[in-house]
């Protein structure tokens, strides 16, 4: 994505048949670490999606380098 910035995403709920799809832009926020900026978004993210188990995850998972990317939404469809 630094060479290339052009980022698609598609959530899909098969549950409620719910989707939505971005196209945007990415823009290097962090280049790979341990320990940098990202593991306050991992810390925000894990907590809401994975609730009692994310201290768990967040262990096991720490010592990994993480990139971090800000997308621009340029469109959005559902």
């Amino acid at each position: 994505m630094r060479n290339d910035p052009r980022v698609s995403l598609v959530i899909d709920d098969a549950v409620s048949q719910q989707r939505v799809s971005v196209k945007g832009e990415a823009r290097v926020v962090e280049e790979p670490n341990v320990g940098g900026a990202w593991v306050a978004v991992a810390n925000d993210m894990v907590r809401r999606y994975l609730g009692g188990i994310a201290d768990d995850y967040l262990d096991a998972a720490s010592h990994e380098p993480r990139w971090l990317f800000f997308v621009q939404p340029i469109a959005m469809t559902t």
